[in-house]
């Protein structure tokens, strides 16, 4: 699956103005169904817009994120080093049986 995704990102940042799942489908030669789901798994991947298509439907524009250069990924050793650490807070829910 990856290597779809990769391919999928591939054409995606060709077309800066984004692409349609259809579209991205028949480039990958894949169906839009299957193009749709992989759309979708991939997280840098988002719906830009939508673009008024035949019969009064939308589609969906595809784009991806391009991280800059300048966004270095995340390492043990700083994340160690932060004296900010995540806590997670449990909040009690009541119903009411009536």
């Amino acid at each position: 699956m990856k290597n779809k995704q990769w391919s999928a990102r591939e054409i995606l940042r060709k077309y800066h103005d984004g692409l349609s799942t259809s579209e991205v489908a028949h480039l990958l030669n894949h169906d839009t169904r299957s193009t749709y789901k992989l759309l979708r798994r991939m997280p840098d991947a988002y719906i830009d817009r939508w673009r008024k298509a035949p019969r009064g439907q939308y589609d969906a524009i595809w784009r991806v994120v391009i991280p800059p250069a300048s966004c270095p990924h995340p390492t043990r050793d700083r994340a160690a080093n932060d004296s900010y650490i995540p806590t997670t807070v449990w909040i009690e829910i009541r119903r009411n049986n009536a």
